[in-house]
């Protein structure tokens, strides 16, 4: 798990997602960059709760995520899942 802080440079719509064993989860994605230019899309999930967390984040939001996943799948990326934690500016 890593944590993460950026800038929000795009933020993506509200998607439904198909999982693989079957379920709908709800997802957004939200590019980030840092301050040395280099940006990552996040992809945050619906949590149990229902609540996509961050999901007032806008663009020119400073955001942190904490125990994010990297990823390589379709090129590198961060999931969020419900271990983790979105804080917002």
């Amino acid at each position: 798990m890593i944590h993460v802080f950026g800038v929000v440079h795009k933020v993506g719509p509200i998607q439904i997602v198909t999982l693989k064993n079957g379920l709908q989860k709800q997802r957004r994605n939200i590019l980030l960059v840092d301050q040395t230019k280099f940006s990552i899309v996040a992809s945050i999930w619906q949590s149990e709760d229902k609540e996509i967390p961050g999901k007032d984040a806008k663009i020119g939001d400073v955001i942190v995520l904490i125990n994010a996943k990297a990823s390589d799948y379709h090129g590198k990326s961060i999931n969020l899942s419900d271990d983790s934690k979105v804080f917002l500016n």
